[in-house]
């Protein structure tokens, strides 16, 4: 992961790693395809399945349906993931107004709630084992306005404190 990657691809003649995501209809899920063609790695893709999946907290965040329990936890959350006086409980994101983007409606997130708070979680499942899948938090940076998120200011400390020296991201549709 990180520096280690980059190595990897780039010392392989790879520069870059495109990823290719099939969205669901309400865009909450995505199959991640393209990255065993993209990378060197020796692992194949009938081996191993990569998808992203918005949060439960975040799912009841926009109004999407959760599990009791989720939404038992998410109320619990609210504080700790989108503090803010006047756009707490279920549904009260992605609608015009002062709640429209976590940009917007989101105060500062403390340093020992992000872990609890990712917006996407990507998982890794090897075939045949139901039970062993690898977990990776995805947070949201920027809002369609461009606006940082509140998340932003934690994704750039981790990069500076893990000595990455080069971020990348590109939205093709």
């Amino acid at each position: 992961t990180g520096n280690f990657f980059l190595d990897m691809i780039s010392k392989n003649g790879y520069d870059t790693c495109e990823l290719h995501y099939k969205w669901n209809q309400d865009l909450t899920s995505a199959k991640i395809t393209n990255y065993f063609e993209s990378t060197p790695t020796p692992m194949s893709k009938s081996f191993m399945s990569l998808s992203i999946e918005l949060a439960p907290y975040w799912r009841w965040k926009f109004g999407f349906e959760i599990s009791k329990k989720e939404e038992k936890e998410a109320k619990l959350m609210d504080g700790k993931c989108c503090p803010s006086d006047s756009c707490r409980g279920k549904a009260t994101l992605g609608e015009d107004g002062p709640c429209e983007t976590i940009s917007m409606a989101c105060g500062e997130i403390l340093d020992d709630d992000v872990n609890q708070c990712p917006f996407y979680v990507r998982k890794n499942k090897i075939a045949g084992i139901k039970k062993i899948a690898n977990y990776y938090y995805v947070y949201p940076l920027g809002d369609k306005y461009g606006n940082p998120t509140p998340y932003f200011k934690h994704f750039i400390e981790a990069y500076v404190d893990n000595n990455v020296k080069h971020i990348f991201h590109v939205v093709k549709r």
